[in-house]
């Protein structure tokens, strides 16, 4: 290939040309700040960790439900939450860890939504006393904890009873079976609390990670015609086995969402972020801060009538409602003695004071 003068000269030109039309570029002067010294400032708002009930004890949708629950807690801090991040233990093993985990991470608040996360907490709180912690409890506690440490009271006997007054409502039979899960949450005060309504009834108490089959069996068998299911991980196979034998169910209603509601008597729910509030608005610094304690009066539990609800049993469900709510009833109080009628004799007879009342003086009689 042969290249003319002509076309080197050509190209050199065109490359000159090119060169001197670039923009100069002007060199680094004393006043230029190095990128290195440039003060970023930190993304403002607190970062909030939850740790999770373990899977190996909910059913998965549960759990799901309660993470959507706790991310709320970014809305409900609005601009001042900046990070909500939710883990789950796959045993309650680890628990312990995940608390650590978070603690170490410094998120200016840690929640542990699991009732046997206390010692895991109070020993983080130890570690780190600059941080904010809450755990979880189903019942109030006597102690007086330190300002950064909040005790969420999740009073779960009030959802409990209500379902027991539901239960016993619907039964026919004089019979219902209570399947609840392995965890703390359920077979604690929940359990309590249903147990206490359903004091005039006869009850199959089983656990919901036996085999459903043999679960619905033994129910049936001792006459029940309500099934009362939990949330535990077989918690949406017992419901469906129910649903088959024809059985009145009542059960949370992320386990029975998809089911036929025509057998439902009544489902329920929990609202986490109801939890979760307390303690965030103490983290924020909010001047009136929702209460750490929460039950129906704070909205913490959704109860919804099913399908086959009556408006006997309904009634009996807002009654039970109004009692908690209003009248500040505790369902597992013990029930006070009846009072003794008026002028009953206060002293044995037998020292001869026969019909003397200590408040009225002597009793008359015609």
């Amino acid at each position: 290939m042969i290249v003319s003068t002509r076309t080197v000269a050509c190209v050199l030109a065109v490359t000159v040309a090119t060169a001197c039309s670039s923009p100069p570029i002007d060199p680094p002067t004393g006043d230029e700040i190095a990128a290195d010294d440039v003060d970023v400032p930190a993304p403002s708002g607190s970062r909030v960790g939850v740790v999770l009930p373990p899977a190996d004890e909910f059913d998965p949708r549960i759990l799901d439900g309660i993470r959507r629950d706790a991310n709320l807690v970014q809305i409900m801090g609005a601009d001042q939450v900046r990070d909500v991040r939710v883990v789950t233990p796959d045993d309650d093993v680890f628990v312990s860890d995940l608390v650590d985990l978070l603690t170490r991470d410094r998120y200016e608040l840690t929640c542990a939504l699991t009732t046997g996360a206390s010692t895991a907490v109070r020993s983080a709180y130890d570690d780190a006393p600059d941080q904010r912690f809450c755990l979880l409890v189903t019942t109030e506690l006597d102690t007086e904890e330190p300002a950064g440490l909040s005790v969420a009271v999740l009073r779960t006997a009030e959802l409990g009873y209500v379902v027991g007054t539901i239960a016993a409502a619907a039964t026919t039979s004089g019979t219902v079976a209570v399947v609840l899960g392995p965890h703390d949450l359920e077979r604690g005060r929940l359990r309590d609390g249903m147990l206490a309504a359903l004091a005039g009834v006869d009850v199959v108490d089983r656990q919901i990670d036996d085999d459903p089959t043999e679960v619905l069996a033994t129910a049936i068998e001792a006459g029940a015609d309500v099934v009362i299911v939990g949330s535990g991980p077989r918690a949406a196979e017992v419901a469906a086995a129910a649903i088959d034998a024809d059985l009145a169910v009542l059960a949370p209603s992320a386990v029975v969402d998809e089911f036929d509601r025509a057998s439902l008597v009544a489902t329920w729910r929990i609202q986490w972020h109801r939890v979760l509030r307390g303690p965030v608005d103490r983290l924020l610094g909010r001047a009136n801060p929702a209460p750490l304690s929460v039950g129906l009066a704070e909205d913490a539990f959704v109860i919804s009538p099913g399908s086959s609800m009556t408006p006997t049993v309904n009634a009996r469900m807002r009654t039970a409602i109004t009692r908690l709510v209003d009248g500040g009833f505790d369902p597992l109080a013990p029930e006070p003695a009846p009072a003794s009628p008026p002028n009953a004799p206060t002293t044995s007879p037998s020292d001869g004071s026969e019909g003397q009342d200590a408040s009225n003086g002597p009793s008359s009689s015609s």
